[in-house]
């Protein structure tokens, strides 16, 4: 652990409403952007005398910044979706949630299509939670990461100027409806889905509003599935619907998905890889490979 985790933790521990148990820190998840932690906290008091301690995650963010998600975080937490947001703190960047025992559906034998169908179903119905999100902007996500990623662009001989003709024409063939706009998550790697007691989503930094194929879409590419899966994602999204009439289209996810591998791509480029570990750098190269290989079958036929 850094010494500004360190210190992050000492002040998050002094900001909590609650007694905290001495030595009770662990690691719940090194994460690739943000850190979790568990610790045990006397939220609810038995008595005076004798604190009755339980499990809340705490998730870091950056101190005074706006917590990302945390609307959606709310609401999902509200529809029975998430964990319980128990204490928030902007001044020292953290949010504190109650513990979920279940495993995420990485952790988890079962086929790619029996966890595309148990998201997808849960999926439906985060959609259907209205939220004030910023609207997804492929173009100005790929010009931030790009400049973060500029030398190792050219270190894997990819053109940025390939990666923004690709955007452009996917974009000008999907004919976005913004009447379609829905709360996404929009990062549901397997490590995001909760299976336990139901299918609890985590990690909402990166919610949108977009059409509901982005979710999908971005779901298949960071878990590097393919375009085979997209008829499975559509069928179990749609039978869960319910009163809420959205019909998908499997061409748009096969657009958004373009557009969430070429993401994806600058992304771990851009990536501070020095904390991953052997499973996060091999994701890291593969999310990579999709990415250039789109751009190859474009530009080099």
């Amino acid at each position: 652990m850094s010494d500004a985790i360190s210190q992050q933790l000492e002040d998050i521990i002094k900001d909590l409403p609650w007694q905290v148990e001495a030595g009770s820190i662990a690691t719940l998840s090194a994460g690739l952007t943000q850190q979790c932690f568990v610790v045990r906290a006397a939220v609810v008091a038995q008595s005076e005398t004798q604190p009755l301690f339980q499990p809340i995650v705490i998730k870091l963010f950056s101190a005074k910044q706006t917590i990302p998600g945390l609307e959606l975080w709310h609401a999902a937490d509200k529809a029975g979706l998430a964990a319980k947001v128990i204490h928030v703190s902007d001044v020292h960047g953290f949010v504190a949630s109650s513990f979920i025992n279940a495993a995420n559906l990485n952790q988890l034998n079962m086929s790619y299509r029996d966890k595309i169908q148990l998201t997808c179903k849960a999926l439906a119905n985060l959609h259907q939670l209205p939220c004030d999100l910023n609207v997804l902007c492929p173009t100005s996500i790929i010009a931030d990461l790009a400049n973060a990623a500029e030398p190792k662009l050219k270190a894997n001989n990819i053109q940025l100027a390939d990666v923004n003709t690709l955007i452009s024409e996917t974009l000008d063939s999907l004919s976005i409806d913004a009447s379609r706009f829905v709360s996404c998550h929009g990062d549901l790697n397997f490590n995001n889905v909760l299976h336990g007691d139901g299918v609890h989503f985590v990690d909402f930094d990166c919610a949108v509003l977009a059409e509901p194929e982005w979710d999908i879409a971005m779901m298949l590419a960071i878990n590097n599935l393919g375009q085979e899966y997209i008829n499975c994602a559509i069928s179990a999204y749609q039978h869960n619907i319910s009163s809420f009439s959205t019909n998908l289209s499997s061409e748009k996810v096969t657009r958004y998905l373009d557009i969430a591998l070429l993401i994806n791509m600058l992304w771990f480029l851009s990536a501070d890889i020095g904390h991953f570990d052997k499973a996060q750098h091999s994701w890291a190269e593969t999310q990579i490979k999709h990415g250039k290989t789109l751009i190859e079958r474009r530009f080099l036929r």
